[in-house]
């Protein structure tokens, strides 16, 4: 009999500490956002909606800052493969030089929110 309730409240307190993990989440701290720019680069923080995630999916672009009207360009997407933000190359890289069209012809690098 003692045997049986010495379970039972060992499979209770067990079923509580599940549930209050189940509650925890880890919570993103919001880092300060400090893009690394290149001269003769522009940056833009740009959102969409997305119907299958039903919300707006930020991401930022880097891009030439002197665009000829018609002018096709290579498009690289950076993604981070990590749980911080879209901002995280930018951020921690010199991801933008290599935008710049003194040094790559130009290309433009599109860095999109994790889903």
């Amino acid at each position: 009999m003692k045997k049986t309730q010495f379970l039972r409240s060992k499979l209770r307190a067990l079923g509580v500490f599940a549930l209050s993990l189940a509650g925890c989440r880890l919570t993103q701290q919001t880092q300060p956002d400090h893009p690394r720019l290149a001269p003769g680069v522009t940056m833009q923080d740009v959102s969409f909606f997305s119907a299958a995630l039903k919300r707006n999916m930020p991401y930022r672009v880097f891009l030439p800052a002197k665009l000829v009207p018609g002018q096709k360009l290579p498009v690289v997407y950076l993604f981070h493969g990590g749980s911080r933000g879209f901002h995280e190359w930018s951020n921690y890289s010199d991801v933008a030089r290599y935008a710049a069209p003194d040094l790559s012809g130009g290309l433009i690098f599109v860095m999109p929110e994790p889903a």
